[in-house]
């Protein structure tokens, strides 16, 4: 009864708000990225007020990724200045690839809202040709919208150029 007349406004809050911090270290492994970067960052997620847990994920590429989550009902600008300003204190002990790369601190949802495909009925442009024109002309518009908090192309298809 209440969802055709209760305002969007005051529907509760129902999934618990997620914060993710990334950064890339070129030309590392995922064991060197589990020794040198992940423990730093690590170490200061530890004893912030309504985080109920974090899980890191390392990639043989050189990315970390640490998704930290709140409590339902924590205020996401609050826990993202908060997780931010522990990055930052460990900065200091990350090796001076990650540093220069720089870590981001961004407000992420883990559920998704929408999901595109794109194909060609001919079959006449790859994969990675659907995923180059996404990246350059779709992604970014996505992310400009408000409320949306992060685009991702699935499938790792990206054309590269070796010169």
């Amino acid at each position: 009864m209440a969802l055709r007349v209760l305002p969007l406004s005051q529907y509760p809050n129902i999934s618990p708000p997620t914060i993710r911090v990334s950064t890339t270290y070129d030309g590392a492994d995922s064991q060197t990225l589990a020794r040198t970067a992940a423990p730093p960052i690590e170490d200061q997620l530890s004893g912030i007020a309504g985080l109920l847990y974090y899980t890191t994920s390392i990639r043989s590429s050189g990315e970390l990724s640490i998704s930290c989550v709140f409590e339902v009902g924590t205020d996401p600008n609050d826990a993202m200045l908060e997780i931010n300003n522990r990055v930052r204190t460990a900065e200091r002990s990350l090796p001076e690839k990650v540093r220069n790369q720089g870590v981001t601190v961004r407000k992420r949802s883990e559920d998704s809202l929408l999901m595109v495909a794109l194909h060609s009925p001919d079959h006449s442009i790859s994969a990675t040709d659907l995923a180059d024109y996404a990246n350059l002309n779709i992604v970014d518009e996505l992310k400009r919208l408000p409320g949306v908090g992060d685009v991702t192309v699935f499938g790792n298809a990206q054309s590269a150029m070796r010169i």
